[in-house]
């Protein structure tokens, strides 16, 4: 098979989406498979070095990337004779089918929270979706509970293949604690602290975990500070107004964008990993901070009580009590604690990257020979 692929979310500073098709393709390459993988790109985003697994690329320089969709990208898969293409995040493609289309939706958000998102990607989100959705030939999906968003929104259920992700091998238990300690004096992090990381966005209900933070540290007294790890996104000076009402600036710390090998080690040094986002597709983040040996606790609701499992602490996210709570034991019960981590490691061994890829092959396989 000559195999598209849609390169573009591959960037240096990746996020989920990104780190997804980077995954595919190292873990693609190195099951040397007999598949010729051709990747699409768009001069707008900046491919960092070297190409993943050396693979061949054609860029658009139109930055354009409507037009790169709709004139661009069919012109190409049609002049490389691509046998299918993979657009692997939610709404990528050709708006014109040349080939079988396989495309991953990893979740709905623009339009089943669009108070999450800016009106100029829900915009471009909802239209992409009623556009790609239809005339995929497979739909991917990280989780049974985006599966089940799509069939509620969009139908198709005989088409969508749900196939979990995996979790980074950079993200481990670091055993040499001095090199943990390097690395958070260099990031100007404290010994020990209370982790999030994830966009700083309402849809991550980071308020209601500072709102939790707060209460604890007034029942509690001196207790770890609270790190934030990622970008800000909508919402986020809802956020800082929270930080300066509860007179928390000296105790909550925020970095904007950690690289992965720094974070394997930020995520190591984290006495608790708390995400209590009202909605994910999938959730790398607990995943994360699991391979690494950190206890999570986590929201109830969508795909995270498929990650988590019974190795994490499970809380709605509009309970900020119960969330306080849960924190305060994990915080200061380490057997129970260590009990969770142990857990954790063992639940973020059930994913990898190389069975996401294999099924992912399979459902080429699949389209190719229909």
């Amino acid at each position: 098979m000559r195999i598209g692929f849609d390169a573009c979310r591959i960037v240096e500073q990746k996020t989920a989406v990104g780190i997804y098709a980077a995954e595919l393709l190292f873990q693609f390459s190195r099951l040397n498979t007999p598949h010729t993988f051709i990747l699409f790109h768009n001069s707008l985003f900046t491919m960092p070095e070297p190409v993943p697994a050396n693979y061949p690329v054609h860029t658009s320089l139109r930055r354009k990337v409507l037009f790169w969709n709709i004139i661009d990208l069919p012109k190409m898969i049609r002049k490389e004779g691509i046998d299918i293409f993979h657009a692997p995040y939610n709404f990528g493609g050709p708006i014109r089918k040349q080939c079988p289309l396989i495309i991953t939706v990893h979740d709905l958000i623009p339009v089943m929270f669009p108070e999450y998102c800016s009106r100029k990607f829900r915009t471009i989100a909802r239209i992409s979706y009623r556009l790609s959705i239809p005339q995929a030939d497979r739909i991917i999906t990280d989780s049974e509970a985006s599966k089940r968003d799509i069939v509620r929104l969009y139908g198709c259920e005989d088409k969508i293949r749900v196939i979990p992700l995996g979790v980074s091998e950079h993200f481990k238990v670091i055993n040499d604690k001095s090199l943990i300690e390097t690395t958070l004096r260099r990031l100007h992090l404290p010994g020990e602290y209370i982790l999030y990381v994830g966009k700083l966005e309402v849809r991550k209900n980071i308020v209601a975990l500072i709102e939790a933070y707060s209460r604890l540290k007034k029942e509690a007294g001196d207790i770890a500070p609270l790190v934030l790890v990622g970008k800000p996104g909508v919402g986020f000076d809802h956020i800082q107004r929270k930080i300066e009402s509860e007179k928390l600036g000296k105790t909550v710390y925020h970095l904007n964008y950690v690289a992965e090998e720094d974070l394997m080690a930020v995520y190591n040094g984290a006495l608790l990993f708390v995400f209590p986002s009202f909605y994910e597709g999938f959730g790398f983040p607990p995943l994360e901070a699991m391979a690494c040996g950190t206890p999570v606790i986590c929201s109830n609701v969508s795909s995270l009580p498929e990650v988590v499992g019974d190795s994490g602490v499970l809380v709605a996210p509009g309970d900020v009590e119960s969330l306080k709570n849960a924190m305060n034991e994990v915080l200061s019960d380490r057997e129970y604690a260590k009990a969770l981590a142990e857990k954790g490691l063992k639940r973020s061994a059930l994913f990898n990257w190389r069975q996401t890829a294999l099924k992912t092959l399979d459902v080429y396989k699949e389209v190719f020979d229909a």
